[in-house]
């Protein structure tokens, strides 16, 4: 093998060529040799590279290429051919199939009489893609590939030219690449073919996934062309992409492309200084198939995303949920089917902002969704299921509206049990308070799950989570943009704001017009300007729905002295039988009302801002806490009361009387249709829950929405797996007005399902363990009674009811004990 000293010799060599080379030029008329150098992004690789600095210093440049494929080998076979992932077939990260060997751009070389080399790893066998030789042991990275690659070189009949793909090894560091280059361009110098050579660097960038939403998904390379007497250095400008590379390198052979070939020949622009004639570029991302094995049948593939870009603007086109494919298409931020992306790269090449949902940019919009879509059909592409867009509010009505505004109110990570309405607490949310008295009051409600973006999905689909698909905070898919509550609002002439905490990626496309940026973590905690501009902006116009649900009082519990201090020495006691310590409980419980203060400040400053604009009376409230929470007992996470119980209370002054309390059994999966009910709009068929109307309004005929309570919880699910609601759940449940029964569905603890239990009083189960609590003597589930012969029959009849309920929804077959 040979050592890295033999490297220092050949740069010192590649100075002194370089030197030289312009007395040692060939003839004019001789053919032009190619050298394309594949590089990745070298992640962690901080090692010197001067002869690739100089390279890149002394050629023409274009920077943020597109690359119109999948990072991978679709990407590699877009490069090498010049063709669409939908032309070429490879559209996924797999080993097949086979690119075409005569749409390689080596072959259409190698029948030009040119000596064709790939150094390293090419997307298939090299002779079957046109190269005489090819594989590892021609990368010059490698001291005894560069012996070898040198060598061929060296053996050319005299007046032939070459054709060299080199893409190194992934293991190889720029030091490596760096000294191969010197090699290669000491070699050429010396036989005066420098001058006469076209060198051309492509690398690729990584989507990392902390920057992949800021780069809508889009992968992007440089290009660098080096061709001393030829090319002048310097930055190039136009809307270029890698799939230019393959007609620019035939132009600079004098070999036509193929006809029927997407990109540009790029030559006039370098050697001339011509602009480029292109107004867009567009291109697909494929997702990669989850296959049995090896040999398993290729499914036909429809795009994850389309995308235009021009000079001024990127457009991309989400045409799938990032969910349970398990590839690479993850964002930081997850996008869902529908979702728009528009960056303004004349502002903001990063492209970190996205202006899809500002209204001044509607035509730019429109312009380029047109011009992606057209794309797609002139290239051959399969007519679209195109999911729903979301974009401007529709007109003002010409009437006065007198449909109520809508404020849904979402406190988070709550113990139920210290609402005042409730007839518990320490008197620290009186605005709360107020607004329930007014209203009516279901003491007894169920989020759909105890854990909060389970929970809030529902409040914007109206479906339980094995549903919606959305089973935990860690889920890898956002929630279906096609039927939302923001959604449907929207489109009925609501204008529609989100203020606090929101999972679902990006809110515009979730149906919520405002605010311009989310600030999820300051709402409330530091203002509601962003809120109030937008009230004052639509109230009296139109009417508007309002999602308050500020990160309160969930931590960091860091509420401010004046929160703090009336509860000081508010009196506590740990309830019978708590194993923890008891004054850390009495600090957690004072604390949590200093919180829940915070909370109802915020909400008071909005009644009050609403009586201000005269909108306060004619606005629907409605209530719930997002999941529950303990600093005693199980909660968060759990099938226990703690974790799901919430009251739901709605209250409108205009609309219906309130001071009444109800023992309905209701689910959060009946406000969704209840709100639309009010706002006078169909509520679609796929919604699960019951409207409450009925009931709000006093009408003689209403009845009960259920007789029992069902639901599941979850552990949480892989992120980079498909979403299966039957082997992810670990309880189901049934609960009448005094009752509940649990199902245990697998093993589980504290730490499998992320279970807030203070003090271990979450209690290890085993696979199809049931407990049976008599709620209205046992409130806190203390006494399990499943093992009392007594209550079988009681027990048979509610795992019934949980499984009906399961099956009834749609969940799939459950391994049961």
């Amino acid at each position: 093998m040979r050592t890295r000293a033999s490297f220092v010799v050949l740069r010192a060599l590649a100075v002194i060529g370089v030197a030289l080379c312009s007395a040692l030029l060939r003839t004019g008329d001789a053919r032009t040799n190619v050298v394309v150098l594949v590089l990745s992004e070298a992640g962690d690789d901080d090692s010197k590279a001067p002869i690739l600095d100089a390279l890149r210093a002394q050629s023409a440049l274009f920077e943020n290429v597109d690359v119109p494929a999948h990072p991978g080998r679709p990407s590699d076979v877009a490069l090498l051919s010049g063709r669409t992932p939908r032309a070429t077939g490879v559209q996924a990260d797999l080993p097949r199939p086979p690119l075409a060997g005569e749409l390689s751009v080596a072959t259409a070389f190698s029948d030009a009489g040119y000596l064709t080399l790939a150094a390293g790893g090419v997307p298939g066998k090299p002779r079957a893609l046109g190269f005489a030789r090819g594989g590892d042991d021609l990368d010059l990275a490698t001291a005894d590939g560069a012996e070898a690659c040198l060598a061929a070189l060296e053996e050319r009949a005299a007046g032939t030219p070459f054709f060299l793909w080199w893409t190194p090894g992934r293991a190889r560091s720029n030091a490596d690449v760096d000294g191969g280059m010197a090699a290669l361009i000491a070699a050429l110098a010396a036989r005066g073919e420098d001058a006469n050579t076209l060198y051309v660097v492509v690398r690729e960038r990584s989507l990392r996934p902390a920057a992949r939403f800021a780069q809508a998904g889009v992968p992007r390379a440089d290009l660098a062309f080096r061709r001393p007497s030829r090319i002048a250095p310097g930055p190039r400008a136009g809307v270029v992409t890698t799939l230019d590379l393959v007609p620019t390198l035939l132009a600079s052979a004098e070999l036509a492309p193929a006809d029927d070939a997407p990109g540009l020949s790029l030559l006039p622009v370098l050697e001339q200084g011509a602009a480029l004639e292109r107004e867009f570029v567009h291109g697909a991302v494929y997702l990669d198939p989850e296959l049995a094995n090896a040999r398993a049948p290729l499914p036909e593939l429809e795009p994850a995303m389309i995308y235009a870009r021009s000079t001024h603007w990127r457009y991309v086109l989400s045409l799938v949920d990032d969910e349970d494919e398990g590839s690479d298409f993850t964002y930081a931020y997850p996008v869902s089917e529908g979702q728009q992306q528009l960056f303004d790269l004349a502002r903001e090449g990063a492209q970190t902002r996205d202006v899809s949902g500002d209204l001044a940019h509607a035509e730019q919009l429109s312009e380029l969704r047109r011009a992606s879509l057209a794309w797609w059909t002139e290239a051959g592409g399969e007519e679209l299921r195109l999911p729903p867009l979301f974009t401007g509010l529709p007109p003002e009505a010409d009437a006065p509206d007198a449909r109520p505004n809508i404020v849904l109110i979402v406190s988070d990570d709550q113990d139920y049990k210290h609402l005042g309405f409730l007839r518990g607490g320490a008197g620290a949310m009186p605005t709360t308070d107020r607004l329930a008295a007014a209203g009516v009051v279901f003491d007894v409600a169920h989020v759909s799950m105890s854990r909060c973006r389970p929970s809030l999905a529902t409040l914007l689909s109206g479906r339980y989570p094995h549903q919606s698909g959305i089973l935990d905070n860690q889920t890898g898919r956002t929630l279906n943009r096609r039927v939302t509550l923001p959604g449907i609002l929207k489109r009925a002439g609501y204008a529609t704001f989100v203020g606090g905490k929101f999972w679902e990626g990006n809110h515009h496309s979730m149906g919520f017009i405002a605010p311009e940026r989310q600030r999820r973590n300051q709402f409330v905690r530091e203002d509601q300007d962003d809120l109030f501009a937008f009230l004052d902006e639509h109230a009296r116009t139109r009417p508007f729905f309002v999602w308050w649900a500020p990160l309160l009082p969930h931590g960091p519990f860091d509420a401010p002295e004046r929160y703090r201090k009336p509860f000081a020495e508010t009196a506590v006691a740990p309830p019978v039988g708590f194993p923890g310590d008891a004054s850390t409980f009495v600090e957690q419980e004072r604390t949590a009302f200093a919180m829940e203060a915070w909370f109802d400040d915020g909400l008071t400053q909005l009644c009050d801002k609403l009586r201000a604009l005269g909108e306060f009376d004619n606005t629907l409230f409605c209530f719930l806490i997002d999941n529950g929470w303990s600093n005693a007992r199980p909660s968060k996470g759990s099938v226990y009361e703690q974790g799901l119980r919430t009251p739901v209370f709605f209250s409108w002054k205009d609309g219906f009387a309130g001071g009444r309390h109800s023992a309905s059994l209701v689910s959060t999966v009946d406000i969704f249709p209840t709100l639309l009910d009010f706002a006078g709009e169909r509520v679609p068929a796929n919604a699960i829950g019951k409207s409450l109307r009925a009931e709000l309004v006093g009408a003689p005929d209403a009845t009960p929405p259920r007789d029992v309570l069902c639901g599941a919880a979850y552990v949480p699910p892989r992120r980079d797996g498909p979403v299966r609601p039957e082997r992810d759940a670990y309880a189901l449940y049934a609960r009448t007005a005094d009752w509940k029964y649990v199902l245990y569905v697998r093993r589980v603890n504290e730490a499998d399902a992320k279970i807030h239990a203070p003090a271990d009083t979450f209690a290890p189960r085993e696979f199809g363990d049931e407990n049976l609590f008599d709620l209205a003597r046992d409130p806190d589930e203390l006494a399990d009674l499943s093992a009392d012969p007594a209550q079988a029959e009681r027990m048979a009849e509610l795992r019934l009811a949980a499984l009906d309920w399961w099956e009834g929804t749609g969940g799939r077959p459950l391994k049961l004990p």
